[in-house]
């Protein structure tokens, strides 16, 4: 699979086929990240604190355990 994926440096094959049926997402804050800079400016991600921000600006961080999808 790494050799395979060599070949194929700018796509992500762990991602969803899906689309999004979101395009924001509400997420809360398990460990400190810093500020990240959106489309929208800059957010500070200080552990326990909540955010509505895009998908696409957070969705690494949550795949990696820094932040967690809030669903209702």
């Amino acid at each position: 699979m790494t050799q395979y994926r060599m070949h194929f440096l700018d796509l992500d094959i762990n991602s969803s086929l899906l689309p999004p049926k979101e395009l924001f997402v509400e997420v809360r804050v398990l460990e400190d990240c810093g500020r990240i800079q959106t489309e929208y400016g800059t957010v500070n991600l200080v552990k326990n604190s909540q955010h509505y921000l895009r998908r696409t600006d957070v969705e690494r961080l949550v795949q990696q355990g820094y932040l967690k999808h809030l669903d209702y």
